[in-house]
């Protein structure tokens, strides 16, 4: 068998950490996350808690709306507190695994670094604070450029190695979008990055796929592999583990673009290569999208799109309520995604969280490895695995470690 390469992620209203202690205000300058998009709802939903554990006061958090700019749409959260005497910002943005990287490492070679106008290699566009109605938590659509301080991946470097070739957010258009990191890789020279925890991923199916008239609740392994390495172009053609074959209907194929965690994470779990070309001339279609919202709007539906007989995966701890109405995470193999199922070897679809520029030492990223700190049911501290992989990048096979927490 070929194994290839893998690895990464709080559900709405609850939250990954917990407030432990207090310290007089470590927080001298601000923190400005940006890469994973499968890392954003954590960040955005526990910066608070985090600056609070530093000796910051008055921690007040506000979000960007839906709409435009495109990065906007459940991309950009700020959080601010008083620490020191002095107000300090904890933004987020999201974009994927790899220009948080990028934009550490202020890279101005990668043919797929974002340039965003006006801003150093070093920067990316993120909220500015002075839009901001802290009131209602609701930001306008400007943005600023702000120095990267954490990049975020959900994927060491070396798990880069694939291509894709599509529309930015595929069936919703946007621009032509060939990534190559066979031929274009990162490379990684600096510190040690952070790395604290499991991030959970999952499939996720348009409500339309059924099996015997109702939505399906399951996908096996083989199934998956069959279907994102385009070799089968029904529901009908595959079958459950019960021996049920799903109902007729095309598939639509939704995947991620090279260069993001999640789907260099499939890419590691799967056997069989990924589909990396878009087809969209029906009635089955593959598609690549640039971040989670995109994958979760292939999925679900959007605008003139129905979404009909879709199929992606995502970030295990997205909420789907009104937003993706018409979308089911499902099971794997049987097995429902938690820390339990993962951290014990039952559950094999994950990635192993890496903060680029940050150490192992900083506040951080000792306040995320505390698995104290963790209460969501989805995450689990990396250092609470049962089982863990032999390899940064392979799926297979999991070895015994037994939990090893302070």
């Amino acid at each position: 068998m070929n194994f290839k390469k893998l690895l990464k992620t709080c559900v709405a209203g609850l939250s990954l950490f917990v407030m432990v202690g207090s310290a007089s205000a470590a927080i001298t300058s601000d923190i400005n996350v940006y890469g994973a998009s499968a890392q954003f709802i954590m960040w955005r939903d526990n910066a608070a808690a985090y600056m609070t554990s530093q000796g910051c006061t008055g921690a007040q958090s506000a979000q960007l709306g839906s709409g435009t700019p495109w990065r906007a749409d459940g991309r950009n959260a700020i959080t601010r507190a008083t620490c020191g005497g002095v107000t300090r910002y904890f933004r987020t943005t999201a974009k994927a695994s790899y220009d948080g990287i990028l934009a550490i490492q202020g890279n101005t070679t990668h043919p797929n670094r974002v340039i965003d106008s006006g801003c150093t290699a070093f920067e990316r566009k993120m909220i500015n604070p002075a839009t901001c109605d802290w009131g209602t938590g609701q930001c306008t659509g400007s943005t600023a450029c702000a120095p990267v301080t954490v990049g975020a991946s959900d994927v060491p470097v070396e798990c880069f190695e694939q291509v894709s070739n599509g529309n930015l957010q595929g069936p919703l258009g946007g621009a032509w979008t060939a990534r190559n990191f066979v031929n274009n890789p990162i490379t990684w020279s600096g510190a040690a990055p952070c790395k604290p925890l499991i991030v959970p991923f999952a499939f996720f199916v348009n409500n339309s796929v059924h099996k015997t008239g109702a939505t399906i609740s399951n996908i096996t392994k083989d199934n998956a592999e069959l279907i994102f390495n385009g070799q089968v172009y029904d529901w009908s053609d595959i079958v459950d583990v019960d021996g049920t074959s799903f109902d007729a209907l095309p598939i639509q194929v939704c995947l991620r673009h090279a260069g993001s965690g999640t789907h260099a994470s499939i890419d590691g779990y799967l056997t069989n290569a990924l589909i990396n070309t878009q087809d969209n001339s029906g009635p089955y279609n593959f598609y690549h999208n640039d971040g989670s919202s995109d994958e979760l709007r292939c999925v679900n539906g959007s605008g003139s799109w129905t979404g009909t007989g879709a199929i992606g995966y995502a970030d295990a701890d997205q909420t789907l309520g009104t937003t993706y109405a018409s979308t089911t995470r499902i099971a794997l193999n049987g097995v429902t995604p938690s820390a339990n199922t993962i951290q014990n070897g039952t559950y094999n679809f994950y990635g192993l969280q890496q903060i680029y520029g940050v150490t192992a030492s900083d506040p951080l990223c000792t306040f995320a490895s505390n698995p104290a700190n963790i209460t969501n049911p989805l995450w689990v501290a990396a250092c609470k695995m049962e089982f863990m992989r032999s390899g940064a990048c392979d799926a297979f096979p999991l070895q015994w470690v037994g939990a090893s927490c302070p």
